[in-house]
């Protein structure tokens, strides 16, 4: 289930992205001896491809400003009931779980989001697949698990690794049927089904944290959402697909997935290394404050991101047969989301430490630098992800593995050294300066080099970028007044806000998630 990310109970959102695709043109063979009836060649008669993600995307935006929302009000519940040392414990079970995530299924289940034909011949085999792949990767981490532990600092952290390394069965059982839910741009459904999983999961948390279960509230709230959200996803797919194998068809999707597994992994280290440093090199406490200050500074990512990327991978592939079209998409998805996240980024940043004072208490404060710096990394991360997703629709994967290459490479002595010299906050600061300096110019260069204009991105992120500026700019005075933490929260809020809507007004046409194109230009699904 590559588009799944769970944030339900405050935990941090889990990257397990939908990306990757090989560069080869698929096998005469997916178009043949279709084993189902299913034809996907238009979701509705009546309906255009935009239209269908227009409504996709505002089902999805909705979805995930409700459930992020509550995932907040619940996340400041628990960080009240518990400590630092036991959010430390649940972060070192959940770098476990977000590494076998990222290569669950081989990468396969992707490809019923993106094949072009024969989707219907090839499911069953991509079903074998993810139920097979995810066994066996449980069963390596469950044999694992107290080294694993031991290496992050955490010997008490072997029963929640493997408790909630569980999840990883559900995914790999429910991936081809969210993989179809999202091919139909049903982001109804997924709100639903969102929702309800947020629900049990949240409430399974919190009366855990109450009696006194420590990190395991937050682990078994995880899991119990897993369960809840996989089996409704099987139960509402549109295409119920029973196992089975196709020799022919295994060798496509392994050449299709691989290239992506390895990638999606490349890019769980992106997200977990430092969890990874912090663990391995601090302790269990300053992990905890760590990851409650990358939960903090993912917002604008969990709350908009997210929500668009689950319609822009379908949405570039529809567009991808006309590279001009398809680059002229991304500009115009990217001024979109900058013009609604930026602020947010430079809000957190500017306010973090009167923020954690309101709504986590003391005992967080040490978060706040941290937060300031991460939310940097939260800006490059906006543009990477959809950056991303482009070069997948476009089967650009080798692209994307190098640029993550590079961002790894570049990052394992970056942290290295902030944590030596910083400890997290320098961590964090590690973080930031390689995302900014060496990572956004790169993949900059790899947009360019597929259809998108440079000029087009500069116009989409000039005013947001001016706007956020101004943001910061006014926090400066804010935050030199005597007032309460509360009143500087409010008051920069509000003052920045109404300033930065200024300066941005002239784009409220571009508010859009991909560019309006004439049906002539969609490439046939």
């Amino acid at each position: 289930m590559k588009d799944t990310d769970e944030s339900a109970a405050g935990w941090p959102y889990v990257h397990s992205p939908v990306d990757g695709f090989v560069d080869a043109p698929l096998g005469e063979s997916a178009k043949e001896r279709p084993l189902l009836e299913y034809d996907d060649s238009e979701p509705d008669n009546s309906e255009t491809l935009e239209s269908s993600i227009k409504r996709g995307a505002v089902w999805s935006l909705l979805n995930n400003a409700t459930s992020r929302l509550a995932s907040i009000a619940s996340g400041i519940i628990l960080a009240r009931l518990l400590v630092p040392e036991d959010y430390g414990v649940f972060a070192v079970a959940l770098i476990v779980l977000s590494a076998l995530l990222s290569i669950n299924e081989l990468g396969v289940s992707v490809a019923i989001v993106r094949w072009e034909s024969g989707v219907d011949r090839i499911a069953p085999t991509v079903t074998t697949l993810s139920i097979v792949s995810s066994i066996v990767l449980y069963a390596l981490c469950f044999a694992s698990a107290p080294s694993i532990a031991q290496i992050l600092n955490a010997p008490d952290a072997t029963g929640v690794i493997r408790v909630l390394s569980l999840a990883v069965l559900f995914d790999g059982a429910a991936s081809v049927s969210a993989a179809f839910i999202t091919r139909a741009f049903e982001q109804r459904k997924r709100m639903v089904i969102d929702l309800t999983g947020f629900s049990v999961g949240t409430s399974l948390s919190i009366v855990l944290a109450f009696a006194g279960f420590g990190g395991w509230a937050i682990a078994l709230g995880f899991l119990a959402t897993s369960i809840v959200a996989s089996a409704l996803n099987i139960m509402w797919t549109p295409i119920r697909v029973l196992p089975g194998f196709d020799r022919q068809a295994a060798r496509e999707l392994l050449a299709f997935g691989l290239p992506l597994a390895g990638s999606s992994f490349l890019l769980f280290a992106l997200l977990n290394l430092d969890y990874i440093v912090v663990g391995s090199q601090l302790d269990t406490e300053r992990l905890g404050l760590y990851l409650l200050a990358f939960n903090l500074a993912a917002w604008p990512i969990s709350l908009v991101s997210v929500a668009v990327r689950r319609v822009s991978l379908a949405g570039f592939s529809r567009v991808a047969g006309d590279e001009a079209v398809a680059g002229a998409s991304f500009s115009r998805a990217l001024g979109a989301i900058l013009v609604i996240t930026l602020p947010m980024c430079v809000l957190l940043a500017c306010y973090a430490a009167p923020l954690i004072d309101v709504l986590y208490g003391d005992k967080w404060s040490a978060a706040a630098p941290i937060v300031s710096w991460l939310c940097v990394l939260a800006g490059v991360r906006l543009v990477a992800e959809l950056g991303y997703d482009y070069l997948v629709a476009l089967g650009r994967t080798r692209s994307n593995l190098l640029v993550q290459f590079i961002w790894v490479a570049a990052l394992i002595p970056a942290l290295l050294i902030g944590a030596t010299l910083d400890g997290t906050t320098g961590v964090a600061i590690g973080h930031a300066f390689v995302g900014t300096v060496v990572v956004l110019p790169i993949l900059i260069l790899m947009l360019t080099r597929c259809s998108v204009s440079l000029r087009e991105m500069l116009r989409s992120a000039a005013l947001p970028l001016l706007g956020s500026v101004a943001i910061a700019v006014t926090a400066l005075g804010v935050n030199h007044l005597e007032l309460s933490s509360f009143a500087t929260v409010l008051a920069g809020g509000v003052v920045g806000l109404v300033v930065y809507a200024v300066i941005v007004a002239p784009m409220r046409k571009r508010l859009q998630v991909v560019a309006t194109v004439p049906r002539d230009n969609v490439a046939a699904p």
